[in-house]
């Protein structure tokens, strides 16, 4: 792999790996600026609408059901 093909992929997955981070994993809401929140314990992007705060965590409205508190 020639290091142009390199960069053209990098830069590829970049803006994938930015484009899934803007979209909310629960609505699917694309962020209007910057970057939504990621659940404290899956890691997935949550907006705030459907974010559920506990104890200064954010988790996406799935989570909180399989912690143990």
């Amino acid at each position: 792999m020639r290091n142009t093909d390199l960069l053209v992929w990098a830069e590829l997955e970049l803006n994938c790996q930015l484009a899934a981070n803007r979209t909310c994993a629960t609505c699917g809401k694309v962020a209007d600026i910057g970057y939504h929140i990621t659940c404290d314990h899956c890691g997935r992007p949550v907006c705030g609408v459907c974010a559920v705060q506990l104890d200064g965590c954010a988790f996406c409205p799935t989570c909180p059901r399989e912690l143990p508190f």
